[in-house]
């Protein structure tokens, strides 16, 4: 029986952890450009260049505000995509903050195996790959999603034959 990362046994488990991490987080941050696409196309029709550069590409424009934006222009037949938005931001933030391996009792020897342990249920190791199937089953529904909700606003996406691919014309 395979071990999933969350057991840490051996070094390919770490290696498979840290792919998925850079999927999941890569995945993330192409949803995020998509947030910032909605809001720019909401508020002015348009990729406007200086608002995408200066105020959404902000380091300290985060998540939450994209995300607290969108709640306030999504049509009312559109808001279920929020819970599993919200869902994949969770899992996100577990890829993207959750690494240290816990070895219980005494100080850590090299050949040792430990778990890293979830903080919202720290008696329980962080099951990643079940986490990481879950990322990717809402991943599709809330970028089908998000994609309508661009181009019903009058953005453009095309589509490279594996799924839609953002390119836009900044003004």
């Amino acid at each position: 029986m395979a071990h999933t990362p969350a057991q840490g046994r051996d070094p390919m488990d770490r290696r498979q952890l840290s792919e998925w991490r850079s999927e999941i987080i890569g995945s993330f941050i192409a949803i995020e450009q998509l947030l910032n696409c909605i809001i720019s196309q909401h508020y002015f029709n348009a990729i406007h260049r200086a608002f995408f550069l200066e105020v959404l590409y902000d380091e300290y424009f985060g998540f939450q505000m994209r995300r607290r934006i969108l709640e306030k222009i999504l049509p009312q037949d559109m808001r279920d995509v929020l819970q599993p938005l919200n869902r994949m931001a969770a899992i996100r933030n577990y890829f993207g903050h959750s690494g240290l391996e816990v070895i219980e009792g005494g100080l850590p020897r090299p050949e040792e195996t430990g778990a890293i342990l979830d903080p919202r249920h720290p008696a329980k190791p962080i099951d990643f790959a079940k986490l990481f199937t879950e990322f990717k089953t809402l991943e599709e529904r809330v970028v089908r999603s998000l994609t309508e909700l661009f181009v019903s606003k009058g953005g453009i996406c095309v589509t490279d034959g594996e799924g839609p691919v953002l390119k836009v014309r900044m003004k």
